[in-house]
């Protein structure tokens, strides 16, 4: 598995966040903090940058519990509600590796990903990664999803 290489600038992220524990909880805490976010009002959240993009940003993918904020791009934080979180992504390098299939099992393409950065010339940069879910996700099987991953690297 060999990733795509790409500098981008930093991103401004609102959503909605939860606590996890990967090996315990962490798909169906997941799964319920997407539906938490996609039941929000749709003008809750201002200055939208229209992409067509959602993102998941973990604040690490290999500590035992970590948070995770299942959001949208937005161009600025203004007026954000109290019950939403926001983050900003660092500027830099990514490793993208596209994971296939059905999105519970993203953490196998996480997993093979660290492996590949840790067998390469780079390492991590951050502990910040995302999961960026565009038009192919929008399927009838969730095993025809694709899911681009986003690790920080130098």
């Amino acid at each position: 598995m060999k990733p795509r290489i790409q500098k981008i600038g930093p991103m401004k992220i609102v959503g909605c966040k939860t606590d996890i524990t990967p090996s315990k909880d962490g798909f169906e805490k997941i799964r319920k903090v997407w539906e938490t976010f996609f039941t929000l009002p749709p003008d809750i959240i201002q200055g939208v940058i229209k992409n067509e993009c959602f993102w998941g940003v973990a604040n690490s993918i290999d500590h035992i519990s970590q948070s995770y904020i299942a959001g949208v791009q937005v161009s600025e934080f203004k007026d954000v509600p109290h019950k939403l979180t926001t983050i900003e992504t660092q500027k830099g390098k990514y490793a993208i590796f596209e994971h296939q299939g059905n999105p519970k099992d993203v953490k196998s393409t996480a997993y093979l990903a660290m492996q590949w950065i840790w067998h390469s010339k780079h390492n991590l940069n951050g502990s910040i990664f995302l999961e960026m879910y565009d038009s192919r996700c929008e399927c009838d099987d969730p095993e025809d999803c694709i899911i681009d991953i986003y690790i920080p690297i130098i």
